[in-house]
Formats: C-alpha cells, sequence, structure tokens
C-alpha cells in the first residue's frame, strides 16, 4: 500500500488541495529482460491521420508508459504545464502484434473499451507503432508513433 498525503498551496484552480489518497499495488514491477516495451517512451515524430509532425513541431509532448499489461500515453504543453489529454488501458504484445484495449480516452469516449491492433517494431532503445483506429470521431485514423527510450 502507498500512502500519498500532503497539501498542494496556491494553485490557479485551488487556493488549498489537501491529498490523501491509498494506493494498492495491481502488478508487479515489470522487468525490462522479460519484456522489452515495459519503461517510459517519449515521442520523437508521429503522423495522427493526415498530419505528420517532429517532437520539436508539436506544442504538445507525448509520453507513453508501459507496465507489465497496461500502457498510458499523456499529452501535455511543456511549456505551460498544460494538460490536453490521457490515453490508458491494457495492451499484449505477440512477436511484433500489439494490440491495445482502451479504458480512457480524453478525445473521444466511444473509443473506450474498443481493442485496436497495431505493429510493433521495438530495438533498444527505438519504438514504432503503426496502425489504425476507428471510432465515432476518428474514421479508419491513421496512428504511426515514432519514441525513443527515455526510461
Amino acid at each position: 500500500t502507498l500512502h500519498q498525503f500532503g497539501l498542494i498551496k496556491d494553485t490557479d484552480k485551488y487556493d488549498d488541495y489537501v491529498i490523501d489518497e491509498y494506493y494498492e499495488r495491481v502488478e508487479d514491477a515489470p522487468n525490462r529482460d522479460q519484456n522489452p516495451l515495459a519503461g517510459v517512451w517519449q515521442i520523437e515524430k508521429s503522423t495522427y491521420g493526415e498530419k505528420s509532425q517532429t517532437a520539436a513541431e508539436s506544442r504538445w509532448k507525448i509520453n507513453k508508459i508501459f507496465t507489465n499489461k497496461f500502457w498510458y500515453g499523456t499529452f501535455y504543453d511543456p511549456k505551460t504545464g498544460a494538460f490536453n489529454g490521457v490515453g490508458f488501458g491494457t495492451y499484449v504484445l505477440e512477436g511484433n502484434q500489439y494490440i491495445e484495449t482502451l479504458e480512457a480516452y480524453s478525445w473521444d469516449q466511444s473509443a473506450v473499451g474498443k481493442t485496436y491492433t497495431f505493429t510493433m517494431d521495438i530495438q533498444a532503445n527505438a519504438l514504432i507503432q503503426r496502425g489504425k483506429i476507428n471510432s465515432d470521431k476518428y474514421k479508419d485514423y491513421t496512428i504511426i508513433e515514432y519514441f525513443k527510450r527515455i526510461e
């Protein structure tokens, strides 16, 4: 059990915000020898739909975190700290086939609960994820992400 407690003072949203949270571990710590995805990855370049850009061209910093069975993607502005959104869920990796199920997705609630299959090319410190998603908002939507390992 992890107990986090404290006080956040004088934010734009709250004058004083008390934190008193308890967390239970839901899985063992990831082992990179057994799981090459385990760790934290950062976008270097991407294609979303028809738009391609490098990390330097994008306003957003995008990190993807993999544990043994969960993934978390965060999008934020490093200059302002503004949060753009998050996606997370579970995954299975079978060879270079990566199967991701969304438990939350800030940009389109119709995608939540759906499972998508991608091709995943993994090297020591580089990762390429390619595929498409289909939801109410994103029809036959191409996703190509190039990551570098940062942890």
